[in-house]
């Protein structure tokens, strides 16, 4: 079975109505970076393992998949400007990959969004719900759900998605956005399974920095 239509869909993006320009920035500390076999994001103070089950895209791969010109070193200001993901894990099988989205909101909207309860931050959440059913419906899939979520992530709640969504006879898919936020910088974790909902697994597989 061929997964590629499947990972492309997957790989959700928000869509917000206060996008702006990426200034210069630290790329790594924002993306991530695989040292000896690990990835290490600081900018939400976690690291993963992944093992020989999985594939870490590079970033001329992840703009191969998405029709993109390909660049093998990115800034990060491309990256937002281009809505590209900045780091992709896919399993080998094709039943599951993990994908990382920074949006720059900048420090005014940062400042609204303190506030977990705040109407600002529903609007954004409610954003990144739209976003997820405007891809399902491009895919042309019917049956499917979507709702707001708030859920445990390296031991501190965040906002995000949960849907479940009938591919077709044989597959259903489970996705599931977190939302973290850091400098000027919503950073959104998208965990997505095929046939069984691994999804709660897959965030499992993060770790706190322990110099953080």
């Amino acid at each position: 079975m061929k997964y590629r239509a499947y990972f492309l869909a997957a790989i959700a993006c928000l869509v917000i109505c206060c996008s702006a320009c990426a200034e210069e920035a630290d790329t790594a500390y924002y993306t991530g970076e695989v040292k000896d076999g690990v990835y290490i994001n600081r900018a939400i103070g976690a690291e993963a393992y992944f093992d020989d089950n999985w594939r870490v895209l590079s970033q001329k791969d992840i703009a191969a998949l998405m029709g993109l010109a390909a660049s093998s070193s990115p800034t990060l200001e491309e990256l937002v400007k281009r809505n590209m993901p900045v780091f992709v894990v896919a399993a080998k099988d094709g039943t599951a990959n993990v994908n990382i989205v920074i949006v720059k909101v900048g420090a005014q909207m940062m400042e609204l969004l303190s506030d977990p309860d705040s109407v600002f931050m529903d609007m954004f959440i409610g954003g990144a719900e739209q976003g997820v059913s405007k891809m399902y419906t491009e895919m042309g899939v019917k049956d499917f759900t979507v709702e707001r979520i708030k859920t445990k992530f390296l031991g501190t709640e965040h906002p995000g998605v949960f849907s479940k969504a009938q591919v077709n006879q044989l597959i259903t898919q489970y996705q599931k956005q977190v939302v973290c936020f850091s400098g000027e910088y919503a950073i959104t974790l998208t965990v997505t399974s095929l046939v069984t909902d691994k999804t709660d697994d897959m965030l499992a597989m993060f770790r706190k920095l322990s110099n953080q």
